[in-house]
This record gives C-alpha cells, sequence and structure tokens, in this order.
C-alpha cells in the first residue's frame, strides 16, 4: 500500500505528520443538500432534504468492519479483503473499544505534537452501486465527521485523508468509480497530531461518529453559498446579501445565469436572477478537475417580513439554482433563510433590536450516539426543551451534525458551536519548534471548515472553542496566537459573537454547582434562575443531567410570572418575561379555593403587558371578606391563546398559586366525651386504652407499635421472620417510628455516597428517657433519644411526645436538634407507618398526582383533593419523590373506615411498597420484601440544609369511625 499509513517507513504517516492536514479535500463549503432541478427541491417535504435528494446516495447502515490492535498488524493487502468482517452501524451507536481509555485522557505518554507510533485502527467497508442517473455528473463522498482521522479509499485507490472530529470533509471520487459495485474503504485512526486539540472523550467514542453518504453533482455546480441578513433603518427593510461560488469541470468558457426565490411557504414573495462570469482557476487549486470558477456577489432588500427569534422562528425558503447558457437546470438547492440581525452592547445581547436572555443547554457531542440517528426522538427533546422555556443550545466539545442546526432554526434555540479546539500550549510550542506558522494554520483550518459550513444558520449566535475560552494571557505566545486567530474569524463573520471574548464561560456557574462540595449545599440548585440584567448569561442545565429536573427548572423560569401586591384585596402584577411576544397570547383564568373547594372563579381580559415589562390587575372577590378563619389561596391557569412555544391554543402552560389567608386557628379537637383512660406497662410495652380502642407503645424502639380500634387494627404487624444469615440485622420496625432518610432520588446522585458513609441508611435510636402519665381523660408519653450509625457518636437528639385523648385520637409532637456542630443535614425528618392490609385507598389535600423531586418546586403546584389506590401510587414504573403542601390525609378500607392525618403546618408524604432500609438494599442489589409505607415528612426538612435550630413536627392522627 503505497500510502503513508505505517509508521517507521522513514516519513512519518499522515496521522503523525504536522504537515500534513488533508490530502485531496474538497475546500470547506456550506452544507446543502444538491438536487438535479427545483421542481424536485421545492417538493422534497417528507424527509430532511438528505435523504430526499435523487443526487444523495446515503450509506448509513451496517458496514464491514475489523479493528486491529495496532496500526502495525493492519495487513498490507486491507484493500483486498473480503471476508473476515464483522457488522457493526454508521454512524456509531457504542463504544468500539473500551479498553481504550476509560476516562478523559490519552492512553500514550503526553509528547506534543506527536502521537504514540502505535494505536489501534478500524477498518470500514462498504460496497454500494451508483444510480444511472449518476453518469455525466460528478461524484463526491462526504464524511460529516470521524474520531479522530480517515484515509479514504474507493475501489483500491486513495480517495483522500482528513482529520477533525465532528468535521465535515469532502473528495471528489468520479475517477475512481465504475460500473457495477463500488467498495469503499474507511480506515480511522483514533488519534493523530491534532487529538491535542481536542476534547477527550470520557468514553471511548472513536470510529465513523456521523453520517456517510455520496453526492452528485453535474459539471457545471455549485459549491458554496454564503447568506446574511441585515435590518436596513432607513428603508424599514431586510437587506439579505447573497455570496456564491460555482465551479465548472467543462473546458469550454460559459455564463452561467444563478436564480433566486424567496418563498414564504408556497408563496414566491421575491425572484432575481443574475449571470455569472466564469475564469479559468490554477491547475492545483482544486484537487479535481475544475476548469473555470465564478464568484456571485448580490443584494435584495425585501420587505414586509417577520424576523426569526427564539420566540418566533419564522423561516423562509431561498431556492437557489444554476442554468447553463441554454436555460437548463444544473443544480437546485434551498436554503432556509431567517432574518434576524445581532448586536451586542454593553454586555447585553440583542436580536432584532430587542434584548434577549440566555436561557441555555449545555450539549456535549463527544461521549454520544450522534442524535441524528433517531431523529424523531431528537426531535421530542428539542420540543421538551422548548416547552421548558430554554431558548439556547451550546453545543460543545464537537460540533454536531448540519440537520441538528437545521432542527435549532425550525424550533427556535439560540445556538453557541463549538470547533474542536483546546487550548494546548505544549502542543503549540512543540510544533512551533517545527515551524512557526503551523499551530495558526492547524487551527484556523479547524474554525474556518466550521464557520464556512455552518454560518448560514439563523440560530448561531455565537463562535466558541477551548482555546478562546481559556487565554492565559500571561503566556504571551498562546496570547498572540488566539489573537491572530480571532482577527480571522472576525474576517469570516463579521455578524456573530465569540463565546469566552464577547462574553464570559456560559458553563462556570453550571460546572461550580456540578463540582461543589460544600455541605451546606447538597444538591442545592437555587443558583438555577435568569440572569440579572447586569450579568453575563450561563447555562442553566446540562443535557447530562437528570431529565426529572427539566420540570421545576421550567417552573423557575417561566415566562409569564403571576406576583402577588396585596392578594387579599385582588391585587397582583403580570411579568412578561419574554423578549417579542405580548402578554395577550396567553389566556389568564383563577379560581378562588376555600379549603380545598373552589369558591369563586374568572378570566382576565385586557392583559396586553409588553414583553420585559409589567401589568398590575386587580380582582373582583364579591361578598368574600375571608373572616371565617378558613384556608383561602388563589389558583392561576395560564394557557396559550393561540399556537405559541409548541403549544396547542388552550393548552396549559402553567398554575401558580398564592395563599390568601392560612386557617387562624390550630385544628380543632374533639370535644365529646369518651370513656375513661388507663395506662398499663407490660414488660418493654407501654400500653394506654379506653372505649374500645388502645395504643401499645415500644419504649426500647421509641415506636407506636399497635393501634387498634374495635376490630380494627391500623398498623400492619411487625415481621418477626429472620433467616439464619439475617441474625444480626435489626429486624425492620413496625408502627409509627422516627425516620432521617428515605428513597434515594436521580437529585441525590452527588449527595448518596455521603449519606451512605455517615450511616444514615443504617442508622439505630437508643433511647435516653421514658416519661409517661395518665389523668384518665388524657394520657402522655414523653420519649428522648438519640439517633446515629453503629461506631460513631449519636448525631441527633429527639425528642418525641404522643397525647392520647379520652376519644382515641393521637397527637404527636417531635423536635430534631443536632448534637453537635457541623453535622451532614439528613435526607428528611419524618415518621412512617406500615398501614394495615384492609387500608387501600389514599386520599389527600395538597399537591398533585404527579411526583416531584424533593428537593425541587413540583413539577404542578395545583393544591386539590386528590384520591388514589395505594398500591397505584407505590407500582413498580411510580418515579421516586413526595407530594407537598399537604394539609390533610386520609386512609381508608373497602368500608370507608380508617385514619385521618393532619398538622398545624404544611407536611409531604410519599408511599412506597417496602421499608426504606428495604429499599435502601434494593438501591444495592440486595432482596427486598412488599410492606407498604406510607412515609409523613416535615416539609422543610427536604431542602436538606444544615440545622440551625430544632427542626419540630406536629401531627395529629384521628381514626374515622
Amino acid at each position: 500500500m503505497n500510502v503513508a499509513i505505517y509508521p517507521g517507513r522513514g516519513t512519518s504517516p499522515d496521522w503523525n505528520n504536522p504537515d500534513i492536514l488533508e490530502r485531496l479535500m474538497l475546500p470547506p463549503h456550506a452544507s446543502f443538500v444538491p438536487f438535479p432541478d427545483s421542481v424536485s427541491c421545492k417538493h422534497a417535504l417528507a424527509d430532511h432534504r438528505r435523504y430526499l435528494s435523487p443526487h444523495v446516495l446515503s450509506l448509513r447502515g451496517d458496514w464491514d468492519f475489523r479493528m486491529y490492535p495496532s496500526v502495525l498488524q493492519l495487513p498490507e493487502n486491507i484493500l483486498s479483503f473480503r471476508s473476515g468482517f464483522e457488522k457493526r452501524p454508521v454512524p456509531e451507536e457504542s463504544c468500539i473499544c473500551p479498553e481504550l481509555t476509560a476516562d478523559d485522557t490519552f492512553p500514550f505518554p503526553v509528547n506534543p505534537p506527536i502521537i504514540c507510533d502505535e494505536q489501534p485502527v478500524f477498518v470500514y467497508r462498504k460496497t454500494c452501486q451508483l444510480p444511472v442517473l449518476w453518469g455525466r455528473c460528478r461524484k463526491r463522498i462526504v464524511l460529516q465527521g470521524v474520531r479522530s482521522a480517515c484515509h479514504v479509499f474507493v475501489n483500491g485507490k486513495l480517495a483522500g485523508y482528513g482529520q477533525g472530529s465532528g468535521l465535515p470533509a469532502d473528495f471528489d471520487i468520479t475517477l475512481l468509480l465504475h460500473d457495477g459495485d463500488n467498495e469503499i474503504f474507511l480506515i480511522i485512526y483514533p488519534y493523530h497530531v491534532g487529538s491535542y486539540l481536542e476534547q477527550q472523550p470520557d468514553q471511548p467514542w472513536f470510529g465513523c461518529i456521523r453520517d456517510v453518504y455520496l453526492e452528485a453533482h453535474p459539471t457545471l455546480t455549485l459549491h458554496d453559498l454564503h447568506v446574511r441578513t441585515t435590518w436596513v433603518d432607513q428603508e424599514q427593510a431586510w437587506r439579505l446579501d447573497l455570496s456564491a461560488v460555482l465551479l465548472s469541470y467543462r473546458i469550454a468558457m460559459e455564463q452561467p445565469t444563478v436564480h433566486a426565490s424567496l418563498y414564504d411557504a408556497n408563496q414566491s414573495i421575491y425572484e432575481a436572477g443574475w449571470s455569472v462570469v466564469m475564469k479559468p482557476v490554477e491547475p492545483d487549486r482544486y484537487p479535481a478537475p475544475v476548469q473555470t470558477a465564478g464568484v456571485l456577489r448580490a443584494s435584495l432588500l425585501i420587505r414586509d417580513i417577520r424576523p426569526w427569534s427564539d420566540e418566533d422562528p419564522v423561516l423562509y425558503d431561498l431556492f437557489v439554482s444554476v442554468h447553463d447558457q441554454h436555460g437548463h437546470d444544473q443544480i437546485c438547492l434551498q436554503q432556509a433563510v431567517g432574518f434576524r440581525q445581532l448586536d451586542w452592547h454593553d454586555e447585553c445581547l440583542s436580536v432584532n433590536q430587542r434584548p434577549v436572555r440566555l436561557k441555555a443547554i449545555r450539549w456535549s457531542l463527544a461521549s454520544q450516539v450522534d442524535p441524528t440517528a433517531d431523529l424523531p426522538q431528537l426531535i421530542t427533546q428539542l420540543k421538551r426543551y422548548k416547552r421548558s422555556h430554554l431558548n439556547a443550545i451550546w453545543f460543545c466539545d464537537v460540533p454536531p451534525d448540519p440537520i441538528m442546526l437545521d432542527l435549532c432554526d425550525i424550533y427556535g434555540f439560540y445556538v453557541i458551536e463549538d470547533a474542536p479546539l483546546q487550548a494546548s500550549p505544549s502542543w503549540v510550542r512543540g510544533l512551533s519548534k517545527k515551524r512557526q506558522s503551523l499551530p495558526e494554520k492547524w487551527m484556523f483550518d479547524r474554525l474556518n471548515r466550521l464557520i464556512i459550513r455552518d454560518r448560514n444558520h439563523p440560530s448561531i449566535i455565537a463562535w466558541s472553542c477551548g482555546l478562546f475560552l481559556d487565554i492565559d494571557r500571561s503566556d504571551s505566545m498562546m496570547a498572540l496566537l488566539a489573537d491572530r486567530l480571532l482577527d480571522q474569524v472576525r474576517k469570516l463573520d463579521t455578524s456573530r459573537l465569540i463565546h469566552g471574548i464577547d462574553f464570559s464561560h456560559l458553563g462556570r456557574h453550571l460546572d461550580n454547582w456540578l463540582l461543589s462540595q460544600d455541605l451546606t449545599r447538597l444538591a442545592d440548585i437555587s443558583w438555577i434562575r435568569l440572569p440579572d440584567a447586569h450579568e453575563q448569561p450561563w447555562c442553566i442545565f446540562d443535557h447530562a443531567l437528570p431529565q426529572e429536573l427539566l420540570p421545576p427548572l421550567a417552573k423557575q423560569i417561566e415566562p409569564i410570572v403571576i406576583e402577588p401586591i396585596n392578594p387579599i384585596i385582588g391585587s397582583f402584577n403580570i411579568r412578561n418575561r419574554l423578549s417579542r411576544v405580548k402578554a395577550d397570547c396567553f389566556k389568564f383564568n383563577w379560581s378562588l379555593i376555600r379549603n380545598g373547594q373552589p369558591v369563586l372563579a374568572g378570566a382576565l381580559d385586557g392583559v396586553v403587558a409588553e414583553p420585559g415589562h409589567s401589568q398590575m390587575i386587580e380582582l373582583w372577590y364579591g361578598d368574600i371578606d375571608f373572616s371565617d378563619g378558613a384556608d383561602y389561596l388563589i389558583r392561576w391557569t395560564v394557557s396559550a391563546n393561540q399556537y405559541f412555544f409548541w403549544y396547542e391554543p388552550d393548552e396549559e402552560l402553567s398554575i401558580q398559586e398564592h395563599m390568601l389567608q392560612i386557617a387562624d386557628s390550630p385544628i380543632p379537637r374533639t370535644q365529646h366525651q369518651g370513656g375513661r383512660l388507663r395506662l398499663e406497662s407490660d414488660r418493654h410495652h407501654l400500653i394506654v386504652s379506653g372505649s374500645r380502642f388502645w395504643f401499645v407503645f415500644n419504649r426500647i424502639h421509641a415506636t407506636l407499635e399497635s393501634w387498634r380500634t374495635g376490630d380494627r387494627e391500623w398498623l400492619a404487624p411487625r415481621r418477626l421472620t429472620l433467616s439464619g444469615s439475617d441474625m444480626m440485622r435489626h429486624p425492620p420496625l413496625a408502627g409509627l417510628r422516627c425516620s432521617l432518610i428515605r428513597q434515594p432520588e436521580p437529585v441525590d446522585e452527588p449527595d448518596w455516597v455521603r449519606w451512605s458513609e455517615a450511616g444514615f441508611d443504617r442508622l439505630m435510636t437508643q433511647v435516653i428517657s421514658v416519661e409517661d402519665g395518665c389523668d384518665g381523660k388524657n394520657a402522655v408519653i414523653e420519649m428522648t433519644t438519640h439517633i446515629g450509625a453503629a461506631g460513631v457518636e449519636p448525631y441527633y437528639a429527639m425528642n418525641v411526645r404522643y397525647e392520647i385523648s379520652a376519644q382515641g385520637a393521637l397527637r404527636l409532637f417531635a423536635s430534631l436538634t443536632p448534637l453537635r456542630t457541623g453535622i451532614l443535614p439528613p435526607p428528611c425528618f419524618s415518621f412512617c407507618l406500615n398501614p394495615a392490609r384492609s387500608l387501600q385507598q389514599v386520599s389527600w389535600f395538597g399537591l398533585g398526582p404527579e411526583r416531584s423531586i424533593s428537593r425541587l418546586i413540583p413539577v404542578k403546584p395545583c393544591s386539590d383533593h386528590y384520591e388514589a389506590a395505594l398500591r397505584h401510587l407505590c407500582r413498580a414504573d411510580a418515579e421516586p419523590g413526595v407530594f407537598r403542601q399537604i394539609r390533610k390525609l386520609t386512609l381508608r378500607d373497602p368500608d370507608g373506615l380508617g385514619l385521618m392525618i393532619q398538622s398545624d403546618h404544611l407536611f409531604a408524604f410519599n408511599i412506597f411498597n417496602q421499608d426504606l432500609t428495604e429499599r435502601i438494599r434494593v438501591f444495592k442489589n440486595q432482596p427486598m420484601t412488599e410492606d407498604i409505607v406510607l412515609q409523613l415528612i416535615h416539609q422543610d426538612s427536604l431542602k436538606a440544609q444544615p440545622l440551625d435550630e430544632p427542626l419540630k413536627f406536629i401531627a395529629d392522627l384521628k381514626p374515622i369511625i
């Protein structure tokens, strides 16, 4: 094989040669899909045009594949192999070589600019037949991205070499093809000289990571197209600037015509045509037999245009076709045009002269399947982000496939796009020793290919790379290099910003949170908010984070916020956070809720708050004067008035609630008389009995072990069956008992290790003292306990007081106090009980029925009465989480009898189908049982904040008989 592939043969292989950036690669150009004529181009609507054009042959799918652990093991005659391959999909769907590296480092000594001579090599092989209609066309092979360098062979001959993860590379292969089956080989190297410039994946994601396809181009073709929009204030119109590069492979001189049509949906709103003068080109300018080239520069002035923005992503279709001197179509392409203009003044971003706040997602493509491999799923994900009120995406480390940018244009996302170009001072110094201009040449090649490919997308507002984000100004060589590259980028694209130069690092706040080890901020996401007007923008979400974080995040950045001014008299403020859309795009319905029941409702007219402004409104409550001491709250439902933000008309955007009045007296105690109470002691039990009821308290475990009213037992019995291997394990407790642990949730991942190390999943209770008393009308049992893990000093002191009335009701007072400073805050402060099996239904007044992550804002803050079966709430596919803002909860059996639980303060609850200790064992892959547990949780304890003062928990439990 007469190609520089193997090391140790006198000359460096292409992938380890700093002088070789590419071989036979066509010059960079905009991403577009060629069609043979305008008719077929305009009717290609069923899918992305890449998969509909008769001039594109997709090679997506299974390829023959072989991997060699070392390039030295690659057979010299590999291009003649026809067997011994396995099947592997292109683009890649999984890691090829897991043993290559397990983190984001190099598996060889770091000695820039060269890499280790021995590395694995991946061989892809595929055969294809060309369409008959391609006979007179020039053919290209297009690689949308490999990691990280690749030789391309067609029918045993070299077609070219390219490098750069996620960057496009295309090669003219016309002279290498023949009739019948054509054989394509891709030989891919995980590392090359430029790998030092790339963010290494945290898992070995190498090979053919993007689409591969063949394109047919006529002998007179359009090679590149650049569009730019500018608002001309004097004309009150938009200027559309076009720049096109035409290439001809014909020897005869000719003067082709370029025709442009701008469409709004199916209606043409502007058409124009120009003649282009073709001139001979230097023989070595193109790696193909190009004879002449021409450049067109034109401007169109267009009025009555709806501008593009994240809130109104209006796109127009620009169809550009090339006609030969006889007027025949040669090529036609479609370019989506979004009319928008960026401005950056006083560190404030404006789009179309309106200030914009970026609510960005950071999305790294370095270590995952190409999202365009499943377009329906990708569209669903983008819609989910859009409906969560996120409006920007930072594609970092590796640039996306152009299809992904097309979707961002359609769905209205501002995009910050990374080139695979990290700051690497050691690489720069090593390369400079060989030749001073090489570092700049390598770096500009990557920026140039990316910017020229993607600059037509209206969604892109900034270019980015690690070099600009991490400039060390104290290093004069790196600072000078960055400045020179910055000047070249500004010349390539004067209309966009530079991430890290014009505005600061978008991911810094996010990284600080993800890397925080501050125990006082356990899983605290309070920083997730919109930056103030004077602050730089930042990312508020990472695509790798659990998707369960999206609903509470969306709650914090809602486009419409209703703020109480004086709600008791009906005074509110409606704040419009949007940039372009007035509040009249929304419907505002309200209802007044008294003790969970609606008593008054209405809708607002005339809410027209301008973008970024507020409007005060007043409600009239009629003759309701709120003098009855009941709970009152006002509930707002905001819905779409028209199709907006991917919401259908009348579809609900948000529910917001404001308390007007909390009941001004504690829960009334039952006044009727019951029988006399008796208090007895039996070994380690205290028994309180009255007329047809009894309570059994355990003085060793500080629990209420049994509670019976008549023939009804409200608590499930304690499980005493232990296997021989379990004898050293404490048997699970029964009855009503304290718990400082809860179910693991996705947001707990960074904290659960700390809780486990501190022993919160295996806490033990030590009873310090027990006091009791009974006067015949009331009985009181007060227990003081210490709570801690084995082998360490106790963490907390808990005082729990049980008051039993003569009517058989129970009132619980509990307080939790840290025994010393610096103690890790517990996951929660709660009481658990196992309801008797006869109790099958639960109803409550509070939030629901959606589950929510306990330390985050609920998905839908809607207080109401709800009812469900216990088994339904603890089914296997139920997401972990709690129900919050609970005022009352009732457990009932089929006869309607049961327990009612109330509190003087709001509480939360959860239901699951095993003891918490059993749940933790499941987390550790140990067997579990299937008892239902009801957990009553102190709501403020869910924040997992350090305890500056004792937590106090109050609950009233009353039998329903």
